[in-house]
């Protein structure tokens, strides 16, 4: 099995400032709280210094990254000055929030949103400790980072990338109910792209109970 992934995940260079005009900000609203959802088995939180280890293994698996592109982290000091230099939170009020389970309570990964302004989109990325494959928790945390998305920060239209090889990704970006779009190139590899709309989300989706993402 390979790791659940779709699209460019954290990016390692610092996203241009927006202004109050630039589409899917809503009033460049920073987090509030760290813990910003959470679902029956996890909490979404904004990544802190204390991720850093949880990081650094996390991007040291070969597995994880192997459809990704991604580089892994030299040693945990490089995670964490990544963590420190990452701005999309305070810049875009979303980002790619860190993966908690609740019980017991451990660092499971990343999940959450990413815009891409050269292209005016936002994309959902996960990514998910090995150990933790096969369980359920990206879709989980996908659903609830997609409802955020379209509840809590008024986007209309959301995309999930994934290689066509990474079959258990795709997997989960139709279990979250988007559609096949297009084939897209990013950095020389070739994307699936899925897409789904906040009206095809919420119909498909009503708003959970046991779900604070709202």
């Amino acid at each position: 099995m390979t790791q659940a992934f779709c699209g460019s995940l954290f990016s390692r260079k610092r996203p241009p400032s927006p202004t109050k005009d630039t589409p899917h900000h809503p009033q460049n609203k920073k987090a509030q709280s760290m813990i910003v959802a959470s679902t029956p088995r996890l909490t979404l939180r904004v990544s802190s210094d204390e991720d850093a280890q949880g990081m650094y293994l996390l991007n040291a698996d070969p597995e994880v990254l192997r459809y990704t592109g991604d580089p892994p982290f030299a040693d945990v000091e490089e995670a964490r000055a990544f963590l420190r230099s990452y701005k999309h939170f305070e810049q875009y009020g979303y980002g790619r929030w860190a993966v908690y389970l609740k019980e017991p309570a451990r660092y499971l990964g990343f999940c959450g949103l990413k815009y891409h302004p050269e292209g005016d989109f936002v994309d959902l990325g996960y990514r998910l400790i090995r150990a933790e494959w096969r369980k359920g928790y990206a879709t989980e945390a996908g659903r609830c980072a997609l409802e955020l998305g379209f509840r809590r920060f008024g986007l209309s239209r959301i995309v999930g990338r994934a290689q066509e090889a990474n079959a258990v990704s795709v997997r989960v970006l139709q279990k979250l109910g988007m559609t096949y779009d297009r084939a897209v190139e990013e950095d020389g590899e070739l994307w699936q792209q899925y897409e789904i709309t906040s009206s095809r989300f919420f119909a498909l989706h009503p708003p959970s109970k046991e779900s604070d993402a709202g």
